[in-house]
């Protein structure tokens, strides 16, 4: 069973979050979604990427994480994958990575 980790600035006081989950449940339907925060402050990436570094090794070998900060920032908005540590992480390519993996 997939593991995905959640950690964005999205809050709790709209559907974006439950959109996000329905949308990844239709393609990995047997994947345990677990929720890192939704609370971060908008835009803060390196709140993100402190909360990011201090949990990513806690999951099991082989979870996805999705920090979901920044996506579109810049003119041509581009996405990473990064393998590191027996982990997979997802994210804009907005300089969270490096930090949150002292790396």
């Amino acid at each position: 069973m997939a593991c995905v980790t959640l950690l964005s600035d999205f809050g709790l006081q709209d559907a974006t979050l439950a959109i996000t989950k329905g949308i990844l449940m239709q393609y990995i339907p047997d994947s345990v979604i677990m929720d890192i925060t939704h609370e971060v402050l908008p835009f803060n990436i390196r709140q993100a990427a402190y909360l990011l570094g201090a949990t990513y090794k806690n999951f099991p070998q082989g979870t996805v994480h999705l920090p979901l900060l920044d996506i579109f920032a810049g003119k041509n908005p581009s996405l990473i994958l990064c393998a590191y540590h027996h982990q997979y992480f997802l994210c804009a390519d907005n300089g969270l990575l490096p930090l949150a993996l002292n790396d």
